[in-house]
């Protein structure tokens, strides 16, 4: 979308500009969320061309503008056409404005993986390196490379096995009475095993599934019998299916749920996808790993990929 004087009024611009005539205008991109958290996204220009975007938000107590606490990860994305310098002068611009206009004294930087990139973009690690930017977390991710695939375990392919003679269905959903009945299997199983609620609640994805129905996706496993012994959430990208809020009951860990749901998963989406990412298994910005949890998932064919954060003085 080309810039225009008209835009500044309906997006309360604030313009600054670098040596090479690249500007940023302030939007905001977060409408889910968006009760929570004090929005200060940017977009970033050259000319008529839009460069780059930056999703972030400010915290007023602490003065740290992160990239942005309501995603997973966050960064810059950038146009194709975007180089190097011109990188440096949008880190210069976001510095300069961040500072100045809202008196922040830190940026959180959450990275973007490497698989979610469409070609390859890692300019922005290149700037934080040239800033000072320390890295201060690194989760470990584990995905499926759908093109060049590892095989399952001999345990894991031991309960494929059991899963395919166990009769069991794997569909999409978007019934609102199905969404209920999985978020109820999930809350159980979180709760029972680990002592905690999901993040979200029910109300919550049903309006992200509605919002973008082409890109979250629930699917349900069931029995014979029509018993919901698996499930998970994906959320699709261009290359990447990400899986989210992904589990399995004690009846479909005895009788090959989520082996069977993964394989299945597999080949519906290997033709037009680059991995299947299961998410990290690490916590405490990433100084505990999760053991058995990684374990279940290189299992299953999942390989590392790591998920920064920096942090840079402003």
């Amino acid at each position: 979308m080309p810039y225009t004087s008209e835009m500044e009024p309906q997006w309360n611009a604030a313009i600054e500009r670098s040596r090479n005539g690249t500007f940023l205008l302030n939007r905001r991109f977060m409408d889910y969320h968006q009760e929570r958290f004090h929005d200060c996204s940017l977009m970033l220009f050259k000319r008529d061309k839009v460069l780059g975007c930056f999703p972030a938000n400010y915290d007023t107590e602490s003065h740290i503008v992160y990239s942005h606490q309501g995603l997973t990860y966050g960064g810059l994305l950038l146009h194709d056409e975007t180089c190097m310098s011109q990188v440096l002068d949008m880190f210069d611009l976001l510095k300069n404005y961040y500072k100045q206009e809202l008196g922040a004294d830190k940026l959180v930087y959450k990275s973007i993986p490497s698989i979610y990139h469409r070609y390859p973009s890692e300019e922005d690690r290149y700037a934080l390196f040239r800033n000072g930017a320390s890295l201060t977390a690194r989760g470990i991710s584990s995905a499926i490379d759908l093109r060049w695939p590892i095989g399952y375990d001999k345990s894991r392919r031991r309960m494929l096995r059991k899963g395919e003679s166990s009769s069991l269905r794997l569909y999409e959903t978007n019934a609102p009475e199905e969404f209920e009945e999985y978020w109820n299997l999930l809350d159980t199983c979180l709760t029972a095993r680990h002592g905690v609620h999901p993040v979200h609640n029910c109300a919550e994805m049903k309006l992200l599934t509605s919002r973008f129905p082409k890109q979250i996706e629930l699917y349900a496993c069931r029995t014979a019998d029509g018993d919901l012994v698996a499930g998970c959430w994906l959320f699709i990208s261009n290359r990447v299916v990400h899986t989210q809020y992904m589990t399995v009951s004690d009846q479909g860990k005895k009788i090959g749920g989520l082996d069977y749901m993964i394989s299945r998963l597999k080949e519906k989406y290997c033709q037009k996808y680059d991995y299947l990412d299961f998410g990290i298994s690490t916590e405490n910005s990433g100084r505990y790993l999760n053991e058995n949890l990684i374990y279940q998932k290189e299992g299953l064919g999942g390989r590392g990929v790591c998920y920064d954060i920096y942090e840079m003085k402003l």
